[in-house]
């Protein structure tokens, strides 16, 4: 298993998953994405104190993120991801709910990718 660090989307390739890329939207949860072709799927998550309401509860949404990325990121080879987190999460249930939705959204691009 590889470490996490190889598999963050560092700061150079968020601006072009942003513009060149895609996204699907979910009721809390934006995922942006750009197909890169080859290599690791990599992540990366704008969670911020203003929705999530203090920093243990934005560490807790990327930590459930980044659990449901882990679980599915073989089939999501050579992509590149930007969660943004679009509603407010400031309870434990809405973080659990952003983690279905997560799930959900992966899963879908898993099979956007498949065709």
């Amino acid at each position: 298993m590889s470490p996490w660090r190889d598999h963050r989307l560092r700061g150079r390739h968020f601006a072009d998953v942003f513009a060149k890329g895609s996204a699907i939207n979910g009721r809390l949860l934006r995922i942006h994405y750009l197909d890169s072709g080859a290599g690791p799927a990599r992540l990366g998550m704008a969670v911020s104190k203003k929705r999530a309401g203090n920093i243990v509860q934005v560490n807790r949404i990327r930590r459930r993120v980044r659990e449901q990325f882990r679980l599915r990121k073989g089939k999501l080879a050579g992509m590149m991801l930007a969660v943004v987190l679009r509603a407010d999460c400031r309870t434990e249930d809405d973080a659990r709910a952003a983690a279905a939705e997560c799930r959900g959204l992966l899963e879908k691009l898993a099979k956007r990718k498949e065709r």
